[in-house]
């Protein structure tokens, strides 16, 4: 008797088989990639989209896959990760094409053009996420639903015209800060920028300009968006506002900004009013100037906390460059009164913190010399800060007992240990800088490390035959870095908190601040700016 498996077996296999005798039969096609479709779009989207194809810095990779080009123009400061798409799969077969085609739109591919050969080096120095810059492949890549187009106005020598390449929107907002960074801190923006004076009411706001007569400054460059579908529907209210969020941080001014595919009118004039504003004000332009500061910072000290301390060095450089090239710096004081004293202030401090990173970097990586050089600017930032109205704020004449200055006093103390033996001093200053220190060693937050440089400082200063073999060099400098504190210890990150009463103020939205913009308005009726309602509706628009 046949079991119950084998009948059930036979059943199915005759079900399965058909009757070769059988003419009306035949086999049904195979499909080319038999798999459900979940499983499918897994697979679309491990190939294909950006969450999975991420791929190391280009410093990282190696050198045998760096070309001419990517090294001439810095590519390996870049220490933003890249993108490594495979795009055979499109050519499997015309299923494939259609299902994959749209995990691959699902990136929302931009592509930026730029007539400045400057910038298109800053995007690596500034770390801008890239997927192509290889000029013919990003001429023939069509599905891209945005395009940025970049021209500046002033005249200057080009040596490869406009250059293109491949981005992902997510990458917009890095994009952007690096464009406003740039421009910021290069070019004339505080050209015909309202600033509030003492004594003078905000309806009779002050002028900046080279030229006083100039009240509208030609614009530094042009700005174009294109939005665009690459399918029949249209992009969506929901994507289009998606896309162009991250250039309400592009408020370089003065500029002037087109957006063009918009199937929202009064989306696109008010991001073309937001960015291109005709009036602008001094606060806000100096807050802006701390946060992009800040950013670099930020970027900075992620590095070091990633052990990758040669690129950490650049961002840190980055900010004390910036820092030197502000031109709000070289305002009247009677600015410093009034709008840019408290980000100014706070711009000094970043500074500091970066500055004061950089030579502890510069120290554990035994570069003595380079420490010293960098630390030498700390002295002009506090002489800067000293000239403030706020100076009692901004440094406090009991600052010595807060953690994050005893943290800069001991650095500049092991600095001074590392270099003054040949000085002629015998160590005097040091050992007054000692006992100083010696006073904040329980207070400090960084109190090992104080102790074990203390203990190093005082045992090599006060033993006679240690201080003689210091004093004469015998004991290489190195050395003596390897047993301080910076070997010993994990890298340290500066960061000054601020002190008290510095926030950003209310109101204040790009280049605008409110409440002096509506009192200015409603003093000028004659210069046709937007009325205090237009403004409003434009920040409803804007979302903010």
């Amino acid at each position: 008797m046949e079991s119950t498996i084998t009948k059930l077996t036979a059943a199915t296999l005759s079900l399965a088989i058909p009757d070769s005798n059988d003419s009306t039969s035949h086999t049904p096609p195979r499909p080319n990639f038999p798999l459900p479709a979940e499983i499918r779009d897994q697979v679309y989207g491990y190939l294909l989209h950006h969450q999975h194809t991420k791929t190391a810095p280009y410093h990282e990779r190696d050198v045998t896959t760096r070309s001419e080009y990517s090294i001439k123009t810095n590519r390996e400061k870049n220490t933003a990760h890249t993108y490594q798409y495979h795009p055979a799969i499109l050519a499997t077969n015309r299923q494939i094409n259609q299902e994959a085609r749209e995990v691959l739109a699902s990136n929302h591919f931009v592509v930026v053009s730029i007539d400045w050969d400057g910038l298109e080096q800053a995007k690596h120095y500034h770390s801008v996420p890239i997927v192509c810059e290889e000029q013919k492949a990003v001429a023939k890549f069509k599905d891209h639903h945005l395009r940025v187009h970049v021209q500046h106005s002033f005249k200057q020598k080009r040596t490869q015209g406009i250059r293109s390449f491949l981005m992902l929107a997510v990458d917009l907002p890095v994009f952007c800060s690096e464009m406003l960074q740039w421009n910021f801190f290069n070019n004339d923006s505080l050209s015909g920028v309202l600033v509030t004076l003492p004594g003078l009411p905000p309806e009779r706001l002050s002028v900046i300009s080279p030229n006083v007569n100039n009240r509208k400054p030609v614009p530094h460059m042009n700005i174009k968006i294109q939005l665009r579908s690459i399918t029949a529907k249209p992009l969506g209210a929901a994507l289009e506002t998606r896309l162009l969020r991250p250039f309400q941080d592009l408020t370089i001014g003065p500029q002037r900004v087109s957006i063009t595919g918009c199937l929202q009118p009064d989306k696109t004039k008010a991001y073309a009013l937001f960015m291109g504003a005709q009036t602008r004000f001094l606060k806000p332009t100096a807050w802006k100037a701390l946060e992009l500061t800040q950013t670099l910072k930020c970027r900075g000290d992620e590095l070091v906390k990633l052990g990758d301390l040669t690129h950490a060095v650049d961002r840190y450089h980055l900010v004390a460059q910036l820092h030197q090239s502000c031109r709000l710096l070289d305002l009247p004081q009677t600015c410093f009164q009034s709008d840019v004293e408290l980000p100014v202030g706070r711009m000094q401090y970043t500074a500091v913190d970066a500055i004061a990173t950089v030579g502890f970097i510069h120290l554990r990586l035994g570069n003595v010399d380079d420490a010293c050089s960098v630390l030498s600017e700390l002295p002009y930032i506090y002489g800067f800060l000293r000239k403030l109205p706020s100076r009692d704020l901004l440094m406090p004449t009991d600052r010595q007992k807060l953690p994050c200055w005893q943290a800069v006093s001991w650095l500049n103390a092991l600095t001074l240990f590392l270099t003054d033996r040949h000085s002629g001093h015998h160590g005097g200053n040091i050992l007054g800088l000692v006992d100083d220190l010696r006073e904040l060693d329980e207070s400090s937050e960084h109190a090992k490390r104080l102790a074990h440089d203390l203990y190093l400082m005082h045992n090599t200063l006060t033993d006679a035959h240690i201080r003689e073999e210091y004093l004469s060099g015998a004991i290489p400098q190195l050395d003596l870095v390897k047993a301080s504190s910076v070997h010993f210890f994990a890298p340290l990150i500066f960061d000054m908190p601020p002190p008290v009463g510095l926030s950003k103020p209310e109101g204040m939205r790009g280049f605008f601040d409110c409440h002096d913009y509506k009192s200015y308005v409603a003093a000028n009726p004659g210069l046709g700016l937007m009325s205090p309602e237009e403004l409003d509706r434009m920040f409803e628009n804007l979302g903010c």
